[in-house]
């Protein structure tokens, strides 16, 4: 491979003695890539517009950024159809040696691929947007360089084929569609457990609020003197309302007072006292203290 300051001086040295005004550049397969598209026959004078919009609407390049060109493949398509491969290559893996040929006095007047499957170049110009009219017949004094051989010149780097660039894209959603899998299943995940969360603070808070009849019995058995009896129980969560006769009724407030169970023992109505019964007519209401106690001693539940 010759230096590149060779190249150019041997360049320079044709533009002075007149041998040749231009130079065209021919690309190895690495040099581009490649995308097909399937269009309508009836649309061959819109090719180029049509697939420089595709190909701003598709690819990652600003169109700016690229030279654009296309030929016609001679691959079966569909009916009314015909396959077109449009060729890209990076600007800037082509403009420094379009520069350094300018200052060696020439001029880049086409640039084309080689196309390593057919073994020939293909018929196409990248400059025919800038240069319309020129060709590499223009001039009998055009020198044709191969980027190839001054590879280390230009730096040129290998493009990735379209085919892996969709393949990635593919992939790209492939993943996004198994995130948003993940995402619904994280989603459901946390419905069950502010449900289940829900349920067990619901089951603690009945628990507290709960006590049965017959534990209020027991225990106001246990507290109540035999001259005392209990004619109406009412029972609404951790409240509850006593009525019944006893002699010397007005203790009775102190001694619920004293249970381990009930709290804030108050009188609901004065005291009368019944001459049939001989004793005194009372109505209390209570609270319930292991109400109080269940609810604050309720293990937590992580959400």
């Amino acid at each position: 491979m010759r230096p590149q300051h060779e190249v150019l001086a041997s360049l320079a040295d044709l533009a002075r003695a007149g041998a040749a005004t231009g130079v065209s550049l021919r690309l190895p397969a690495s040099a581009y890539f490649v995308r097909r598209s399937e269009l309508p026959i009836g649309a061959a004078n819109d090719f180029r517009t049509l697939l420089t919009l595709d190909f701003e609407r598709t690819m990652p390049f600003k169109i700016t950024d690229v030279y654009l060109a296309h030929v016609l493949e001679t691959t079966p398509a569909s009916a009314g159809k015909v396959w077109v491969r449009q060729l890209v290559v990076k600007r800037r893996a082509v403009d420094p040696l379009r520069a350094a040929i300018d200052g060696a006095g020439l001029e880049v007047e086409r640039i084309d691929c080689w196309d390593a499957d057919a073994e020939r170049a293909m018929p196409i110009n990248f400059l025919d947007r800038e240069s319309v009219g020129k060709s590499a017949s223009a001039t009998n004094r055009s020198v044709w360089v191969m980027v190839a051989a001054i590879g280390g010149l230009l730096g040129l780097g290998t493009f990735l084929l379209i085919q892996k660039h969709e393949a990635a894209l593919l992939e790209i959603q492939s993943q996004t569609e198994r995130q948003k899998i993940k995402a619904k299943t994280v989603r459901e995940a946390l419905a069950k457990s502010q449900s289940a969360f829900t349920e067990i603070s619901n089951f603690y808070r009945l628990r507290a609020d709960t006590v049965t009849k017959l534990s209020v019995i027991e225990e106001l058995t246990r507290l109540l003197p035999d001259s005392a009896w209990v004619t109406d129980l009412k029972i609404d969560g951790a409240t509850v309302d006593i009525s019944g006769f006893a002699k010397a009724a007005a203790t009775l407030v102190p001694i619920l007072e004293r249970s381990t169970m009930f709290v804030n023992a108050t009188p609901t109505a004065p005291l009368t006292f019944d001459p049939r019964e001989d004793k005194d007519r009372f109505s209390i209401r209570v609270q319930i203290r292991k109400a109080a106690t269940n609810l604050e001693t309720a293990p937590e539940v992580s959400r």
